[in-house]
């Protein structure tokens, strides 16, 4: 018998908001217009802004769009009128911000219902993005190269966050008193401190090569609803050095590499070497995770890190970390967990059984699991591979479940106790129950035999099928299944 609970994303469908759209501008790098209102005569950007209501939609062109002070947008949306500030379709607008002064941040977000959409933050002089405000949504965005975290959240609560990828972000002239600190503050997303707030939901996001953790939540408060992470991937955040040579951040503090002691080519970095960290400081964090991806960490893939709240983690995998697992501070805390893989630990995982209710994983009696039971182990493809065109993440190998590891197909709890928004529309599963693991195991992978790279598919006429088993037609990209052949076009 097979049971689905089917739910096809489409990226704008999810977060597209109906709106009755007052009026649409245009900005571009160049741009001098005072009214902006084509896409012929664009205005400056910052000027745009001001011009902003409920309902209203800034265009931004492609290009670079250079500051040296922070931006703040802080408008005042409804639910039904949200104030949009989009790329171009097709454009990769670009907000670099390496003139700026260290200690800066790049984007100011405030107020409330303001929806960003494909846009790029870069070298800011603190964070990429800083929000404080309730009920906006951050779509597509690439934050990378900032001096602290990529994006963060503090205050506020019931923003979405979907299909966001932050990496590389370092913050290098953090200092302990005279000590250096470098890298202990620059998260790919900070979820944390500040008063009790209802959670935020990530869906679909990347966090990559950040100086601190991949998410963290230190002495972060929920107030109603969890935080939820949902299909969220880490990858080895905490570097012991970073590349420094031919930073963009380096003619604006010359001064500071120049005299900091350190060597340009392996920086030395101070940052925690985690994925998901999901509090501290014994503060009641209560989270949420669906499917999520954690690897590669000198620390731990998911980290407690003395978080009180209730945690409920749901068919995630966590793979080559020095712990993929860490829940250790009995604290008044509580862990659910079911359906998730640890594979290949370096140190092992810690799990206090007594504030701990678990089943079905991979460490459980009767369950198993070995780097053989999947088709590629490539977490870099993952990672560096572009997102598919609706925004959502590339589809490939790593993690898929083979067709003979039988040990974890079929073989989870079925599970629909979930608080926080959003995951219930993502909770999906083929045969008789879920399979363990991040990835479900779809049936089209059993008439897979061969691997044929970068060419087009047999036939035009032929059927064809992304790893999810959708339907696809001959504008797809990436890897496709037609007629019991796997092409990569």
């Amino acid at each position: 018998m097979k049971k689905q609970l089917i739910f096809v994303m489409a990226l704008w469908a999810l977060t597209l908001v109906q709106t009755v759209s007052a009026t649409v501008y245009y900005a571009s790098p160049t741009g001098k217009d005072a009214n902006g209102l084509t896409r012929e005569t664009p205005g400056n950007l910052s000027a745009m802004l001001q011009k902003l209501k409920a309902g209203d939609e800034l265009i931004l062109l492609d290009g670079q769009y250079d500051f040296k002070s922070t931006i703040t947008i802080n408008k005042e949306g409804t639910a039904s009128a949200y104030v949009t500030i989009r790329a171009e379709q097709g454009a990769k607008p670009v907000l670099d911000f390496r003139q700026q002064a260290y200690g800066s941040n790049g984007v100011s977000l405030k107020g409330k219902y303001t929806h960003l959409i494909g846009i790029t933050i870069r070298y800011a002089g603190k964070k990429g993005i800083w929000n404080q405000g309730s009920y906006n949504i951050l779509e597509c965005l690439d934050a990378y190269g900032n001096s602290d975290s990529g994006i963060q959240h503090r205050d506020g609560g019931h923003n979405l966050i979907v299909n966001c990828d932050s990496h590389d972000n370092f913050d290098y002239k953090t200092m302990s008193g005279t000590s250096p600190d470098y890298g202990g503050n620059a998260d790919g997303f900070a979820d944390k401190q500040g008063d009790a707030n209802p959670g935020n939901i990530y869906i679909g996001c990347r966090a990559w090569n950040n100086s601190d953790d991949g998410w963290d939540s230190y002495q972060r408060v929920t107030d109603g609803t969890p935080t939820v992470y949902i299909n969220c991937i880490t990858y080895n955040n905490g570097p012991a050095t970073f590349d420094m040579t031919n930073h963009p951040r380096y003619a604006t503090d010359k001064e500071w590499f120049d005299t900091c002691g350190e060597t340009l080519s392996a920086y030395r970095n101070h940052g925690n070497p985690n994925g998901f960290k999901l509090g501290g400081k014994s503060t009641k964090h209560n989270t949420e995770l669906y499917r999520c991806l954690a690897v590669g960490h000198r620390g731990k893939g998911f980290d407690q890190n003395s978080n009180a709240g209730n945690m409920l983690i749901v068919n995630c995998t966590s793979y080559d970390n020095d712990r993929n697992f860490g829940f250790y501070n009995n604290n008044g805390y509580h862990l659910t967990i079911y359906n998730s893989i640890s594979v290949a630990p370096r140190s092992g995982d810690q799990l206090q059984s007594n504030v701990t209710t678990q089943s079905h994983n991979s460490w459980n009696a009767g369950f198993s699991v070995k780097t053989t039971d999947f088709e590629s182990l490539d977490v870099e493809h993952l990672i560096l591979a572009d997102r598919q065109t609706d925004g959502s993440l590339p589809e490939t190998l790593l993690l898929r479940l083979k067709p003979t590891a039988t040990n974890l197909i079929d073989k989870g709890l079925v599970f629909n106790g979930f608080e926080g928004e959003e995951i219930g529309n993502h909770v999906s599963y083929e045969g008789l129950a879920p399979d363990l693991g991040c990835y479900e195991y779809h049936a089209d992978q059993t008439q897979i035999i061969r691997v044929d790279g970068n060419v087009d598919s047999a036939s035009s006429d032929a059927p064809c099928y992304d790893l999810n088993g959708r339907r696809v037609d001959m504008s797809y990209r990436g890897i496709v299944i037609q007629q019991g052949m796997k092409f990569t076009r």
